[in-house]
């Protein structure tokens, strides 16, 4: 709309008004500007590597692979780490089918912690899955090393039912690191599907709100 300016008053106290007509660049100026505020208000700054969601995606799948050895033992499911590959030591189960129990058990529940850690993080979906299994192969490592260090005992893996690198119970030196790395990469494959999975929601997520 044109503007409306007072310019003088004559001698009678008449008003003349003129209308000053806006120019054309001036509605488009103000409407990319307003455009930009808007674009500004809705960017959300994201880091690149969040350092709490890989240890909070490792609890969720230690937390996971816990619950659900206790419920297929309650349910009379029996569970190993032999796989068929490595012999047991007498009162330890090493066949195969107890083994691919196991290895879904683990399989699934890092996907559930890969998962959790690519939303948490909200960026770098399938680094931060990842990570999960870096943080779990870590302290893993070191719960082996406490047990050799202190000559003996159940350490907290063992406790929980999880894959673990000391008192396996499994004899043959090739044939248990051999089950232990199928474990190790099951984990592996279950983190990087859950990372895709995250990957993937964020995108619909994204698709949506640019679409609304």
């Amino acid at each position: 709309m044109p503007e409306r300016h007072e310019i003088s008053e004559d001698g009678r106290g008449a008003t003349f008004v003129a209308e000053v007509p806006r120019t054309a660049t001036e509605p488009a100026a103000a409407t990319q500007a307003t455009a930009e505020r808007r674009e500004r208000t809705f960017t959300l700054r994201v880091p690149p590597l969040s350092p709490t969601a890989p240890f909070l995606g490792w609890l969720t799948a230690w937390g996971a692979a816990a619950l659900a050895v206790a419920c297929l033992r309650e349910a009379g499911v029996s569970l190993g780490f032999g796989l068929g590959i490595a012999t047991g030591d007498p009162g330890v189960e090493d066949r195969f089918l107890p083994g691919i129990w196991m290895l879904i058990v683990q399989a699934g529940a890092f996907l559930l912690g890969g998962y959790a850690a690519a939303r948490i993080a909200r960026s770098q979906a399938v680094l931060h899955a990842g990570l999960v299994w870096v943080v779990a192969m870590v302290a893993t490592g070191v719960d082996a090393i406490v047990i050799a260090l202190r000559d003996g005992g159940d350490s907290v893996v063992q406790s929980l039912g999880l894959p673990h690198w000391a008192h396996v119970g499994l004899s043959g030196t090739w044939e248990e690191a051999l089950a232990l790395a199928i474990f190790a990469l099951g984990a592996l494959a279950g983190a990087l599907v859950g990372g895709g999975l995250a990957l993937a929601a964020g995108r619909r997520e994204t698709a949506r709100t640019r679409a609304g």
